[in-house]
């Protein structure tokens, strides 16, 4: 049984970090707010990861085999946090880390309280996290829980942590089964056990859906969640801004087509007047056209906020384009005037008149008698 969050409040992780408030309870630690005694006053965040004696884990002997591993665990640019140092509360102990700058908010908070990103900020994350995961894989590692819990806003931007989340889980063998955890792991890692740097960009395309939209790609709980990302495709929403185009790719379920981060990040950095896609293929063939005279100025665009002018067919549905309207206008004018000719009463021509009567009775010289007779008088003649 995990100790309760408000025990460690006040609680001196060293000779200049104390803990002074809960922000987050997660999965396997807990984020707080921390304090430098020195300059008393709060500076950042900690994320106390706390075991029980059951766990049979010393954290000084996990942080000796981490270090012997050649896991930097003090690369703030590449994680976002620090390890700051070994506590032990009570019964119970656990391993310290902490951020260089003040924490606002983590995107589970946000998403939680129903603050959902807009394309700005839905792009920062993206090409921040994305620069965290890039320099991750270069030292062929793994971050393996690209989490929403692990996404912290700070003065600074967005970044990630919780790379020791990760390394922790699998020392001791504990692995988090949440009920929408299966969504964060790609179909290969269920199929084929394959546990590779795309799980990082899948569980990224993930995290910024969920962030901008407020709802995962798939539906249910459980078993049923499961079956879902083994045998369908994600229901991807349409997302504003070019995160949205970013979250397509990431979620794609053949690995070798998704993105990596570095794809991600010439996606989101390319000029805003620039006509072609975020590849590094695209960013390239567009640098040889300027420089080869192949792009005209109306393509390259005359400034930054100028809008691309695109040169290739229409890619709009075909109920969005102009000429659709058009033809619909046309169409409903000429329907609208032939049915109006047809619905007019036609004139009775002269031989379709009725005939005149053969005869015709004069009744102001006419009285009926009793017996229903008709009696004509003649009129006098002067």
């Amino acid at each position: 049984m995990s100790p309760e969050p408000k025990s460690f409040r006040g609680l001196e992780i060293n000779d200049r970090l104390r803990v002074v408030d809960l922000i987050e309870e997660r999965p396997f630690s807990l984020l707080f707010k921390g304090e430098v005694l020195a300059l008393d006053r709060v500076v950042g965040v900690c994320s106390v990861t706390v075991y029980r004696p059951a766990d049979k884990a010393d954290p000084d002997d996990i942080v000796s085999a981490l270090r012997s591993s050649g896991r930097n665990l003090d690369n703030a640019s590449a994680f976002g946090v620090q390890q700051v140092g070994v506590i032990r509360h009570g019964e119970h102990s656990g391993m310290v880390y902490a951020t260089g700058e003040p924490v606002l908010t983590t995107l589970s908070l946000e998403v939680e309280a129903g603050r959902l990103l807009g394309y700005e900020d839905a792009e920062n994350v993206t090409c921040q996290v994305s620069r965290a995961l890039k320099e991750i894989h270069g030292q062929d590692e793994v971050h393996g829980r690209v989490r929403p819990y692990n996404i912290l806003k700070t003065s600074e931007g967005w970044k990630l942590s919780g790379v020791d989340m990760h390394s922790l889980e699998e020392r001791l063998e504990r692995f988090s089964r949440l009920p929408e955890e299966p969504v964060y792991l790609p179909p290969e890692n269920y199929r084929a056990g394959l546990f590779g740097k795309s799980v990082d960009s899948w569980a990224l395309g993930i995290c910024v859906h969920l962030g901008q939209c407020g709802r995962l790609p798939y539906s249910g709980d459980g078993n049923e969640l499961l079956d879902q990302v083994l045998k369908n495709p994600p229901k991807v929403e349409r997302l504003s801004g070019r995160s949205g185009t970013v979250v397509r790719h990431l979620l794609s379920q053949e690995a070798d087509q998704r993105w990596d981060p570095q794809q991600c990040i010439d996606h989101i950095t390319r000029p805003r007047d620039s006509a072609f896609g975020g590849s590094p293929d695209q960013s390239r063939v567009t640098a040889e056209m300027r420089a080869s005279g192949r792009l005209i100025p109306g393509e390259m665009g005359a400034g930054g906020n100028q809008a691309p002018v695109m040169t290739g067919p229409d890619t709009r549905p075909l109920y969005f384009r102009p000429a659709f309207f058009i033809v619909c206008a046309l169409c409903f004018i000429a329907l609208t005037y032939v049915g109006w000719r047809r619905a007019r009463l036609p004139d009775i021509p002269k031989e379709n008149a009725p005939p005149e009567p053969l005869y015709s009775i004069d009744f102001s010289h006419t009285q009926v008698d009793p017996d229903g007779r008709l009696i004509t008088k003649k009129p006098e003649q002067s």
